[in-house]
């Protein structure tokens, strides 16, 4: 049964996906027929758990999920116990790996076995993108959105947005993942954590960011600057006893990871003789060196948290969601300088640009909020429109420059329209404000308008496009058409929005149905990636042990292969909690980067003593003095 499921995991996420969307199609029908409001407990209950992972599902077929990818390279081992195995009793890379940090590996560990390994990802997978929903789900009913019209709609605009998929635009802190990570699993806790600390409920909010220290030690000490930069920012006066229990609420939580990184920085791996940023060039420069950041995605940073500060403006307790995201701002700025300054292992393990993920996964979740309000809390048909071009854009349009700049005039337009409402006894400023808030909401409908049209056309017009197109506009049609009522209005966009997102998780099962079928397909070709599969899983059931040479660029190998590899560039993530590790790995890396073909692989086995060599080859002959051992289309396996 397990097995199944592994085989199977595409097919019971997109069965799950279409079931989730068909009972929220029915939840609609029913509630047409009850009160629109969830007011009792039991539909909060409901709310949180069924919605969560209806969303969760929805979320997971757009960004699909794959094992043993990435970052797996460092979990699995670990939660295997790989290093005790025969095949890698002495590894130093393995060996490194005690020193990795985050509970959820030793949680993990206790049920994970060769044979069930990759159900229990796929499982952990599903659990920690549920859980991100149901602190989202909390953040944002708390902030104003009580209907189950609204926050299905921002539920869906969040499921969908590509700015939660993948990686920050600057840092590349993860968020939505196509493959399960401790990383994601801290997301609940920092939703559930700020939004406590918005309602001044300390104790819980720092027993939550005591959570995220354990599950991320860096995420952790981003939070805690977050919430005491808040505390000190609001000035209210807070009693002793509370300080003390907030305190020990934080140690109580943190304090297996806090002992975890005592132990390990006070061994003697922990001495560094090396330049630590000249390591970080070499390995893995994105996410802490400033350098390496384009001024398209610092744009994109700037646009992002302004259009937070401007979505900050329509929350409840807007003078806190800002003094959340200076913090974040203070953080990122910090993070730019301070590896330059102090050449320090501490510093780079503080990922202080990467917190410029945390702003972003805030300042859109603030944006869709904003964006459901404008639209739902207002019967004025200006401010419908502002919220529909929020929305889209935020779940529409691509990452880019042009799809921000709309958010923001759309945001800026509800401000000044709301200004306007307020100042209707001053009969100039009620003008001014009118004729502004008019102006920036013919500047962002014509702004969106030609980033779809052109998203539409690079996309190439087709049926799904023009679906799509259609789709978004009859909900503005709806907003737009004067005589409808108010509530029909409401229950129509909400079914549009569903529709829409079903159309999503469609296209997904097609595309990946199609690419299923290509695989299968006799006179298909083989790919690279599939060549490389093949011989790997040859070498991994095969009798041959020892050390194999691989090219530089293959970073699961060892992983795959249950062989040890000589050298690969994702091993050298190891220095980070594991100094020692650096000069065995530096040396490798360099020389097996410095080889220009395959004559040059079999040259260094021979120096090195290595008799196995994986090489990219469409021939099924390896040069000499190597022989022949394995081939696939476009690798061959040589030995000398």
């Amino acid at each position: 049964m397990l097995g199944w499921i592994a085989k199977n995991t595409d097919e019971i996420t997109a069965v799950i996906s279409i079931i989730g969307m068909i009972s929220l199609f029915l939840i609609l029908i029913y509630k047409q027929l009850r009160d629109t409001r969830i007011l009792s407990r039991l539909h909060v209950t409901v709310t949180y758990s069924l919605f969560s992972l209806i969303f969760a599902f929805i979320s997971l077929e757009i960004t699909g999920f794959e094992f043993g990818i990435q970052n797996n390279v460092f979990h699995i081992p670990y939660v295997l116990n790989l290093s005790e195995s025969h095949e890698f009793l002495g590894d130093a890379f393995y060996s490194s790996l005690k020193h990795f940090t985050s509970i959820i590996w030793p949680i993990l560990r206790l049920v994970s076995n060769e044979s069930n390994v990759q159900d229990v990802f796929y499982l952990a997978n599903i659990i920690s993108r549920t859980a991100m929903f149901v602190g989202i789900l909390f953040l944002i009913r708390t902030n104003g959105l009580k209907t189950i019209f609204s926050i299905m709609i921002c539920m869906t605009v969040i499921a969908l947005t590509p700015w939660f998929q993948d990686g920050s635009v600057v840092g590349g802190h993860e968020i939505f993942l196509h493959y399960f990570t401790h990383t994601e699993t801290a997301w609940m806790f920092v939703f559930l954590s700020l939004t406590l600390m918005s309602l001044h409920r300390l104790t819980s909010a720092f027993a939550m960011t005591g959570i995220v220290f354990s599950i991320n030690a860096f995420v952790g000490i981003w939070l805690l600057l977050i919430n005491l930069f808040t505390l000190v920012s609001s000035r209210k006066l807070i009693e002793k006893t509370t300080i003390l229990k907030s305190a020990g609420s934080f140690l109580l939580f943190a304090s297996p990871v806090v002992l975890w990184i005592f132990v390990a920085v006070d061994s003697e791996e922990s001495a560094i003789p090396f330049s630590f940023i000249d390591y970080i060039r070499l390995y893995y420069p994105g996410h802490f060196l400033i350098e390496t950041t384009s001024w398209q995605s610092l744009t994109m940073l700037t646009l992002v948290f302004l259009i937070g500060m401007l979505a900050a403006q329509y929350l409840l307790n807007k003078s806190y969601w800002i003094s959340v995201q200076l913090a974040c701002l203070f953080i990122f700025l910090i993070g730019i300088p301070l590896p330059y300054l102090l050449n320090s292992r501490f510093v780079f393990n503080l990922h202080l640009l990467r917190s410029a993920g945390l702003e972003q996964a805030i300042a859109i979740i603030l944006a869709t909020i904003a964006g459901t309000k404008l639209l739902f809390n207002s019967d004025i048909s200006q401010r419908q429109l502002l919220g529909m071009i929020v929305l889209f854009s935020l779940s529409a349009l691509n990452r880019e420059i042009l799809s921000l700049i709309v958010v923001i005039l759309a945001l800026s337009a509800g401000l000044a329209s709301d200004q306007a409402h307020k100042n209707y006894d001053q009969s100039l400023s009620i003008g001014m404000a009118n004729r502004f808030a008019t102006t920036l909401t013919w500047l962002s409908a014509v702004g969106f308008a030609f980033a779809l049209a052109h998203q539409i056309i690079q996309l190439h017009v087709g049926g799904f496009q023009t679906i799509r197109f259609f789709t978004i506009a009859s909900a503005f049609s709806f907003v737009l058409y004067p005589k409808l009522p108010v509530s029909i209005k409401y229950k129509l966009l909400t079914f549009v929005f569903l529709i829409y997102c079903t159309g999503i998780v469609v296209k997904q099962i097609l595309k990946r149905s199609n690419y299923s079928n290509h695989l299968n397909t006799p006179h298909s070709l083989v790919t690279a990636e599939e060549s490389w599969n093949g011989l790997v899983n040859e070498i991994r059931f095969s009798d041959l042990q020892g050390i194999f040479l691989v090219p530089i660029k293959n970073e699961t190998f060892q992983l795959q292969a249950r062989r040890k590899v000589w050298v690969d560039k994702k091993q050298g993530a190891a220095v980070m909690w594991s100094p020692s590790f650096h000069n065995l790995w530096i040396q490798r890396y360099q020389e097996v980067s410095a080889l220009k073909n395959n004559s040059d692989f079999i040259t260094y086995a021979q120096n090195h003593d290595i008799h196995y060599i994986v090489l990219e080859s469409n021939a099924s002959v390896c040069p000499i003095p190597s022989k022949l051992i394995k081939h696939r289309a476009h690798h061959i396996l040589c030995e000398i």
